[in-house]
């Protein structure tokens, strides 16, 4: 009988350590990781990491496996907004497992097929568009900030106006953030319902124009370029 306890007590370990083993190998922290399944935003994990909450919906794949996708705790109702019910396919860095043993992933992209068949991976703040536009009248520069995730972005202390800069340490000459700060600036627009034209005239303006300035309905917007620091648009709300 204690031989057979014994055995179990050892099968056991064993497959603890089997558990532990498997996890270590196929997930690595901030590997990346695409998982499939259908969203289930009322099933969810916890965590904080660096001072920042996070809340994770699940995502549960046709063979059963949970997975818990990651996103800003107060970001959480605008994804379950954009993707409750959803079967779909995520990209995102590897974080950790939670109490419960699934992986937990700091998603980044939606992963979908073109109509021949290619891969196509759309960055999750372009998705979010269309619900944080209905709700622009409440969104704060802060959820603004949370969403894209970028040092680039300057929120000021009170809350006041959001920054956005192509060359935010005005290195000379530089160009290394200009593409993705000014797709940040074109999807600020879009939530906040500016005309396209704007958008334009950003991007056309020179350092002798110094500084533009338009107002509108909720926001005024100010900007400035230099060719040797780039372009700082600011929108501050209008009281």
């Amino acid at each position: 009988m204690k031989k057979i306890v014994s055995l179990m007590l050892t099968v056991v370990l064993c497959l603890a350590c089997a558990v532990t083993v498997f996890a270590d190998t196929e997930y690595k922290v901030g590997r990346d990781v695409e998982f499939s399944g259908q969203t289930d935003f009322d099933y969810f994990y916890t965590y904080t990491d660096k001072d920042v909450n996070y809340k994770c919906f699940s995502v549960v794949s046709a063979e059963g496996q949970r997975f818990y996708a990651a996103v800003k705790e107060n970001l959480y109702e605008y994804y379950r907004a954009t993707f409750a019910g959803q079967s779909l396919t995520l990209n995102g860095a590897y974080q950790r497992a939670a109490d419960d043993g699934s992986p937990v992933i700091k998603i980044r992209t939606q992963i979908t097929f073109d109509e021949k068949g290619k891969k196509v991976s759309t960055l999750l703040d372009e998705l979010l568009v269309p619900v944080l536009k209905v709700n622009a009248d409440s969104l704060d520069f802060q959820t603004i900030y949370d969403v894209f995730d970028d040092r680039a972005l300057t929120v000021a202390n009170d809350g006041s106006y959001i920054t956005f800069d192509t060359n935010p340490y005005n290195f000379k000459d530089s160009f290394l953030f200009t593409d993705v700060v000014l797709r940040e600036i074109k999807l600020a627009n879009q939530i906040y319902g500016l005309p396209d034209w704007l958008y334009e005239e950003m991007v056309s303006t020179k350092a002798l124009d110094g500084r533009q300035k338009e107002s509108f309905d909720r926001l005024t917007v100010t900007w400035t370029y230099s060719p040797n620091t780039g372009l700082e648009v600011t929108y501050r709300k209008n009281n």
